[in-house]
């Protein structure tokens, strides 16, 4: 194999022999090609679920580079291929009215009739099971069957450097025992089942999870693309030319009519192409879409860390910056740095993000449970107080001498980043940013976390205190009036859950198997958030100092007018029990 230095020493040696002229930019175009296929040889890992739906599209490898892997393809036209009778899966026709073969037990496929033959599918739903007390517990399942039909613990212990032991599958130092699946880290796509036979993930009993690009097959003749996660195997979504994603698309790097486009080294966007290495332009700073692999554009997006697994955590986002920072102290009042933050994290987890039909209907963490679910009834302050009971609940069981697995704020926390990690932010990153309080004042988890928080108070809002600031600020206040008050320790307390969520190894293996498939529309992407109907310009409240601190200081909510004070002393908030921000005056005291 030449080196580069030989390979361009050749070039220039046939260029002098046919007497033939190259130019400079041409021949360092040529030597950029190379240095780009050197690095290329340096890392091997082809992501080959990034291209799966070149498939469906009947596309093939026009090019590979010396690891194999697809440079670009070559596709035909989709609507031409489409037969009006049937519907085509790998292959394989099938008549309306067929249900389509899968190997995925929970997932139903069918080919129906609607305008034209096309294939449908359902995920069949789950109970979620009890948590279980115990080290190295797996969900275990049922010979064909799609939901786990309870946990087996078993022991984490590698004996004799045995790859498997009687009962028990082991892979990558990690034991399993029978029924249980297995996720292998290095491929997001494959799942095996721990069977009696297992002799490893190149074994039988593992299989290529199924992505049925078919059922999107529409929106991919529309010239629609699809946008990858980083910790999952199938499409979350899919980006289209007329989406909201790309209505203020500026083109970077955009061909000109007189560059040819025979060699296939460009991506296709609506009526527009680019050249390799080009970025669409978006709102949307968890997603990035770049021409890599023509002719389809490659869309990521980011995989979050969860939240550090300390107490007196708060989360906040930075303008066009996907993931949120985290702003932690100790019990010393030492700040966690970056380092620590990173070494406290585990495996990402990711939960479904639940879509309530009644706007009234808040999202929450019920105990027990790990994911988030909607919490709904008819009076939209009932459903603070059905909350405030859950609550109230965990934290009288407080006192019994139990291991308390992670505190409100966290499960709060680690909400918003799991959320995070499958839901886009289609948030404008120049109003993302409203106050410092608050980067999402239409979140009702965060709404409920500075009620239950107490607020800031009206010393340190005038000040424009950090978060951090007001901690320390309100330790060193608690601390001097410790002899005062028997309760000064305990205002600021973060209520606690008695449960014990699940590991978080465990629910990546049930969401890995049920929530590839959760939004089936992209309309169906929408901001939680409850509306009112306007309040007049008039509107005003007092409140004592005590209710006075629990208001959380919002100016502006998508959906709600923002209120004009005559009172320059008053400050526009949300009050306790409301969902707009109004003008909120502290009532005088009396004499």
């Amino acid at each position: 194999m030449f080196s580069l230095k030989s390979g361009v020493l050749f070039i220039l040696l046939i260029t002098q022999v046919l007497g033939r002229f190259i130019s400079e930019e041409t021949l360092e175009e040529n030597v950029l090609k190379s240095l780009i296929n050197e690095e290329l040889l340096e890392d091997c890992n082809c992501e080959w679920r990034y291209y799966k739906h070149y498939e469906t599209k009947g596309c093939k490898v026009l090019q590979t580079n010396s690891c194999g892997c697809p440079v670009n393809y070559t596709c035909p036209d989709m609507k031409s291929t489409t037969s009006s009778k049937v519907c085509l899966y790998q292959n394989e026709e099938y008549k309306v009215g067929e249900k389509i073969k899968l190997t995925d037990q929970c997932q139903v496929c069918k080919c129906i009739d609607e305008n034209s033959p096309h294939i449908v599918c359902r995920h069949r739903e789950c109970p979620q099971l009890d948590p279980v007390q115990g080290q190295n517990c797996h969900p275990v399942y049922e010979k064909n069957k799609c939901c786990a039909s309870g946990y087996e613990c078993v022991g984490n212990e590698i004996q004799n450097g045995s790859e498997s032991s009687g009962a028990v599958c082991i892979h990558d130092n990690v034991t399993y025992p029978l029924g249980a699946k297995i996720y292998p880290s290095d491929d997001l796509c494959l799942i095996c089942e721990c069977l009696e036979n297992w002799n490893g993930i190149n074994n039988s009993s593992c299989y290529q999870q199924e992505c049925v690009f078919e059922k999107k097959k529409h929106l991919l003749e529309m010239g629609c693309i699809p946008v990858y996660h980083e910790s999952k195997c199938c499409p979350i979504e899919y980006y289209c030319p007329q989406d909201f994603g790309f209505k203020n698309a500026k083109p970077l790097d955009t061909l000109v009519e007189s560059e040819s486009t025979d060699d296939g080294d460009f991506c296709v966007f609506g009526e527009s192409a680019y050249k390799i290495g080009a970025e669409l332009s978006m709102n949307n700073s968890c997603v990035k879409c770049s021409c890599q692999v023509p002719p389809d554009f490659t869309c990521i997006h980011q995989s979050c860390h969860p939240p550090p697994n300390v107490e007196n955590c708060d989360a906040f986002y930075i303008a066009d910056k996907c993931c949120p920072e985290y702003d932690c102290l100790l019990a010393d009042n030492s700040e966690i740095d970056n380092t620590e933050r990173e070494n406290s994290t585990s495996g990402e987890i990711i939960c479904p993000t639940p879509l309530c039909e009644d706007n009234s209907c808040q999202i929450g963490i019920l105990p027990g449970h790990q994911c988030p679910t909607c919490i709904c009834v008819e009076d939209p302050e009932q459903t603070q107080n059905l909350i405030r009971e859950i609550l109230s609940h965990s934290s009288n069981n407080t006192n019994e001498k139990e291991p308390l697995s992670s505190t409100f704020t966290e499960e709060l926390s680690k909400e918003r980043t799991e959320n995070e990690g499958i839901e886009p932010r289609m948030l404008n990153p120049e109003t993302a940013l409203q106050t410092n309080e608050n980067t999402y004042p239409e979140d009702a988890d965060y709404f409920l976390q500075n009620q239950f928080d107490g607020g800031a108070s009206v010393e340190e809002v005038n000040n424009h205190l950090s978060p951090t600031e007001i901690r320390r600020k309100r330790s060193v206040d608690s601390q001097q009036e410790s002899n005062q008050s028997p309760y000064s320790q305990q205002q600021w307390t973060v209520l606690q859950q008695n449960d014990d969520p699940l590991d978080a190894s465990e629910s990546s293996e049930i969401e890995r198997e049920f929530s590839e498939d959760s939004s089936e529309n992209i309309d169906e992407l929408k901001v939680f958030g409850s509306r009112e109907p306007a309040r007049s310009l008039e509107d005003m409240m007092e409140l004592d100092e005590t209710e006075f601190n629990n208001v959380l200081w919002v100016t502006e909510v998508p959906g709600c007018p923002t209120p004009l004070c005559e009172n320059s002393s008053c400050r526009i908030g949300i009050p306790n029990g409301h969902r707009c921000p109004t003008c909120i005056c502290i009532k005088k005291r009396q004499p």
